[in-house]
């Protein structure tokens, strides 16, 4: 809900929302009840999946992303992990969140070496600023005085935008 500034999530069986806190600097985990996709399709699954509204201010950034990321390891089998996922994405919240994307797909090869990815990495990240009222080619999708800058990577390319529906 742009105008109230919230953000609605709900978790089938994924990782965590990394949420990072501008005005404390502290990132907090969001993880509403919920069950994998796909062992239910009726009222077990709809009665097990939670919704929670997250208020977002200024500077907020919110990180989704695939498990492709934590388990990204390295030659010695030694995964990335969450924990560091966490600082990185403490120390470099700041960052648009295109070179929010590009600094964590490079934080990850760094940490693999040469060493083959297992898994698919996924990574959606928003970053909410206040008081921006132009266009700026694509990168930003801008409703009144709040701009949703959102970057995407998937399957090995890196895109200005993702796909989303803003109702008013």
């Amino acid at each position: 809900n742009v105008p109230q500034k919230t953000l609605v999530v709900a978790s089938a069986g994924h990782s965590p929302m990394v949420l990072f806190r501008a005005g404390t600097g502290q990132c907090e985990l969001v993880n509403p009840a919920g069950i994998a996709l796909g062992f239910d399709k009726g009222p077990v699954f709809d009665e097990a999946v939670r919704e929670q509204a997250i208020q977002l201010r200024a500077g907020d950034r919110a990180v989704l992303y695939t498990r492709g990321v934590i388990e990204a390891a390295d030659g010695q089998h030694q995964p990335f992990g969450a924990e560091r996922l966490y600082r990185w994405v403490q120390a470099n919240a700041r960052l648009s969140s295109r070179d929010f994307v590009r600094g964590l797909l490079h934080e990850l090869d760094r940490h693999r070496g040469g060493a083959d990815q297992e898994s698919d990495i996924t990574i959606v990240t928003n970053d909410t600023v206040e008081n921006f009222d132009t266009w700026s080619g694509g990168r930003d999708i801008v409703t009144n005085d709040e701009v949703w800058n959102i970057a995407c990577y998937a399957n090995g390319t890196t895109a200005d935008t993702t796909a989303v529906t803003v109702e008013g």
